[in-house]
């Protein structure tokens, strides 16, 4: 089946989808449970192709909520744009168990099923059809370069200051630090300082990255293998 974003409607559905890429904040309800400890999914919510989905501590309660496929509601407050809010509802179902070698641990792949989406922007609450908010064509949006740009300026300083070495040719002790400022469907933008000063660069992917899974291996060929 073809579903076409109506005009009216594609802005606000790409506002909600950077917001669950990028949330700055996350409230959980789920029926039947009084409480939900927010480190019971510490690495927050992330966008599943249009579907939330939580990596839960094993037995914890999102998880048996996951497989009972309980009622659950979600806040999300935008990550990009102040006094925006995501609403979602529907029923959680869990997934699989993933285990992750760089954190050495495991998770439960919990996700919310929708039935309802409504994004709150300039004092009003907008309805959107699920079908649009989960458009595959909204898969690459603002909030997924925003997280991914934190992602790797926290978590991958050394890998990137090896890219800046091997891209300028200067020994890597001398690149004291580096900062990812930019990245798009197309290129990534770094900044650096080494023993010279500041420097800036835009390094061109070899084409435009197709949906998320293609940006972090578009991201490992032009920067470093072992970014993740």
């Amino acid at each position: 089946m073809t579903v076409r974003i109506p005009a009216s409607s594609g802005e606000h559905a790409a506002a909600a989808r950077s917001i669950l890429a990028c949330p700055a904040g996350v409230e959980l309800s789920i029926e039947g449970c009084p409480e939900v400890l927010a480190e019971e999914a510490p690495q927050g919510v992330h966008d599943w192709a249009g579907t939330p989905l939580l990596l839960c501590v094993p037995d914890g309660r999102v998880a048996h909520a996951g497989k009972g496929g309980r009622a659950a509601t979600m806040a999300l407050a935008s990550g990009l744009s102040a006094g925006e809010t995501l609403h979602l509802s529907g029923r959680l179902r869990w997934v699989t168990t993933d285990w992750c070698a760089c954190c050495d641990t495991s998770r439960e792949r919990v996700v919310l099923d929708l039935d309802e989406v409504r994004l709150q922007r300039d004092g009003r609450r907008i309805a959107l059809p699920v079908p649009a908010f989960a458009h595959p064509a909204l898969q690459l949006n603002a909030g997924l370069f925003r997280r991914t740009e934190q992602h790797l300026n926290e978590c991958h300083g050394d890998h990137l200051r090896a890219a800046i070495a091997n891209h300028t040719g200067t020994p890597v002790h001398d690149v004291v630090g580096v900062q990812l400022v930019g990245l798009s469907a197309r290129r990534v933008t770094l900044r650096w300082v080494d023993l010279d000063g500041a420097g800036s660069a835009e390094v061109l992917f070899a084409r435009a990255a197709r949906d998320p899974e293609d940006l972090g291996d578009q991201l490992r060929r032009a920067l470093h293998p072992e970014l993740c």
